[in-house]
């Protein structure tokens, strides 16, 4: 592999919309529809190019700050999920894989490994184990893109107690 970039490159993403099915342990479950209440950061890392895998680009995801409204569990609340750096002190995981024959504007494969709070009403929620994204974006930051999770994510409260899960997580831009 040989490296492209030598220099790290800030973006950010200034709107996208998500949604996520949450589920509590009572059995009370909605969809929830997000929207960015800040832009996301991301930093470029080195990108790596190899002869018969084409370009890596991985990607830092320093914040992910959604909202949104709950209209079944708590009527008219916000919910709201943070992620990367302001809310678990690390940046979030990202990649996007261009194969030697295609451009980024081809459509290509995307993932991410996101690392959640989510704060309702009744208290702040986390997940242990990374929702993982995957899907096509057509260029950086993720732009035309649309990604999502097949995995059922468990949910931890305050006091580590599995709280809930999420699942059909999407974000699209």
């Amino acid at each position: 592999m040989k490296t492209l970039f030598s220099k790290k490159t800030k973006m950010t993403l200034d709107n996208s919309k998500s949604q996520t099915k949450l589920e509590l342990l009572d059995g009370r479950s909605e969809l929830l529809h997000f929207s960015q209440a800040t832009p996301t950061e991301f930093i470029v890392n080195d990108s790596n190019f190899g002869i018969r895998s084409g370009v890596s680009v991985d990607l830092d995801i320093q914040n992910v700050d959604l909202v949104a409204k709950s209209s079944v569990l708590w009527p008219e609340q916000e919910i709201r999920v943070r992620g990367g750096v302001h809310a678990q002190g690390k940046s979030l995981k990202a990649t996007a894989t261009i194969p030697f024959n295609k451009t980024m504007k081809d459509g290509v494969k995307g993932e991410s490994w996101l690392f959640w709070s989510i704060e309702t009403p009744v208290g702040t929620l986390h997940n242990k184990k990374p929702i993982h994204m995957t899907g096509t974006i057509q260029g950086l930051p993720p732009k035309n893109a649309t990604l999502a999770s097949t995995d059922i994510i468990p949910l931890y409260d305050q006091d580590d107690e599995l709280a809930g899960h999420i699942y059909g997580c999407l974000q699209s831009n």
